[in-house]
């Protein structure tokens, strides 16, 4: 269902950004990579603070395994946390973009998104006001 919704928005670049939990199925992984690879034109894989039972490495290996399968070649990035997630998807956005991102601390990512926002609109604010 979310990749048919992914599918109807509009954007110049898709990025996504998953993981995947250590507690579930070697083929549940790779189907979850599996299925993203087609719907984003980029993918970051970062990891949850608990990786329940699994090392980083062998997520990002099976989750390499389902993208590589579905779109060889997939431009995939790597993130040992949310926060650098977030910096390495809007340094790779373009005008236009699409990031989904698969979260863990909504609470975290929402005040780093804010804070964000808030820079972001500061830095447009001089800039209007040079004009």
């Amino acid at each position: 269902a979310i990749g048919k919704f992914i599918n109807t928005i509009p954007a110049s670049k898709k990025i996504g950004v998953i993981t995947a939990v250590g507690d579930r199925r070697n083929e549940d992984i790779i189907a979850l990579g599996e299925a993203a690879a087609p719907l984003f034109d980029e993918l970051i894989i970062r990891y949850d603070e608990d990786l329940r039972g699994r090392t980083e490495l062998e997520i990002r290996v099976l989750l390499q395994q389902g993208i590589q399968k579905a779109a060889p070649g997939k431009p995939v990035h790597y993130c040992s946390c949310e926060a650098e997630a977030i910096d390495v998807s809007i340094s790779q956005a373009t005008q236009d973009s699409l990031i989904v991102f698969m979260v863990e601390n909504i609470d975290a990512v929402s005040k780093k998104v804010m804070e964000l926002k808030e820079k972001e609109q500061k830095r447009f604010e001089a800039v209007r006001m040079a004009i």
